[in-house]
């Protein structure tokens, strides 16, 4: 887990930097994906401690809310990458160029 959140951290910054769109989603999914899990596996050793005073019923039910959640995640990530490639592919001109080693600011860039 620490591994992948480092290496997620790593493609993001390094997307940012270099200012490439693709790799910047590459790492923020990838991030978003290892908080996910941690999500999941904290969850589930809940669910398995069984009935409490606070729950009488056990915290089972906690398993489909945290799949929702995943669910919405993967969603938004879908409609964002979706709504990202038709704003850069509708003006009909090519706006890809070669990256700048390196880059001579560190911002989002802009493609106007």
């Amino acid at each position: 887990m620490v591994i992948g959140t480092a290496l997620a951290v790593m493609a993001a910054v390094w997307g940012w930097i270099s200012q490439s769109q693709a790799i910047l989603l590459d790492g923020v999914y990838a991030l978003i994906a290892m908080i996910l899990t941690w999500l999941s596996l904290r969850v589930s050793r809940i669910a398995e401690s069984g009935p409490t005073a606070r729950f009488p019923f056990g915290t089972q039910a906690l398993t489909p809310v945290v799949i929702a959640v995943q669910g919405v995640a993967l969603l938004a990530t879908l409609v964002y990458a979706a709504a990202e490639a038709i704003r850069v592919i509708w003006p009909g001109e090519p706006t890809l160029r070669p990256a700048r080693w390196p880059p001579t600011e560190l911002s989002v860039p802009s493609y106007q």
